[in-house]
């Protein structure tokens, strides 16, 4: 069964995913009219990631049993590195290309993938807090049918139990029960529950109370400060000038004051030889 009208999506995934590098499973360029099936089946997983290595065969199998009728399967890769994106290419869904994007600011150390934010941010928009998410869409009119279909498919799912779970879908339904979903939310915010509260007796309660015994920082010792002023020597001051060398100017002028004394001396020592002779004849 094919649809009349291109396919209709969310706007939670029209705002969030990368449609300008929508492709085929052969890579080639696509577009929301290439949805033809009833429903669409988005997959947010990653190959480093062990629960959706073990969703990845019941997506398959649902492919299998119902890609020429029923459904048609979106990867959104979380891939880290282009090795890994290039394995999941060999898949036969729509996905979304890597080829000719530039890598943005702002990605872990080493990451690859384009759309790495925003693909983690689409998770976190549809209410879920890690992968796999995987939803079922009515294409026919963009409403999310199932949020839990790794829930529905979890275990070892038989052929019967995939094409009970497709009914579901085309009525409308969840495929998941009220029990996984219950099981899954209690487990889920329990963890959640546990690290909150954790870190609220850390940051409140364990650590105010460490500070409370131990009493009040003690402050640093100062580091000793040498009195230069009084540990300066004379003999140490003199030694510093005598070995200071001159300057051109200071020796100038001291040749130019030694030269004057010189010829003050040559002109004084007659006249005062002139007036001894003087002081002798008068004491005759």
């Amino acid at each position: 069964m094919s649809l009349a009208a291109p396919a209709k999506v969310p706007d939670v995934l029209a705002q969030g995913l990368p449609w300008q590098h929508f492709v085929n499973s052969q890579g080639e360029p696509a577009s929301l009219a290439s949805l033809r099936r009833p429903l669409t089946i988005y997959s947010f997983t990653a190959a480093w990631c062990p629960p959706c290595r073990a969703l990845a065969p019941h997506i398959a199998s649902v492919h299998e049993s119902h890609a020429e009728t029923d459904v048609d399967i979106v990867y959104v890769g979380l891939e880290y590195n282009r090795q890994e994106h290039d394995e999941k290419n060999q898949l036969p869904y729509f996905r979304f290309a890597w080829d000719n994007v530039e890598v943005p600011q702002g990605l872990p150390a080493d990451c690859e993938n384009p759309f790495w934010l925003s693909h983690w941010a689409t998770v976190k928009a549809l209410g879920k807090m890690g992968i796999p998410t995987t939803i079922v869409v009515d294409a026919a009119t963009g409403t999310i049918v199932d949020r839990a279909v790794d829930l529905a498919l979890a275990g070892q799912p038989s052929k019967a139990d995939i094409a009970r779970a497709v009914a579901q879908w085309r009525a409308g339904r969840s495929a998941s029960t009220f029990w996984m979903r219950s099981k899954y939310w209690i487990i889920t915010h329990s963890f959640v529950t546990f690290f909150r509260v954790r870190r609220f007796f850390r940051e409140w309660i364990a650590t105010p109370f460490r500070r409370l015994i131990s009493g009040p920082p003690k402050p640093a010792p100062m580091a000793e400060v040498r009195d230069v002023a009084e540990e300066t020597t004379v003999e140490e001051t003199a030694e510093e000038v005598a070995g200071e060398e001159t300057t051109p100017l200071l020796a100038a002028e001291a040749g130019e004051a030694s030269g004057t004394f010189a010829t003050a001396l040559e002109v004084a020592a007659p006249e005062a030889e002139k007036a001894a002779d003087d002081q002798d004849k008068k004491e005759e």
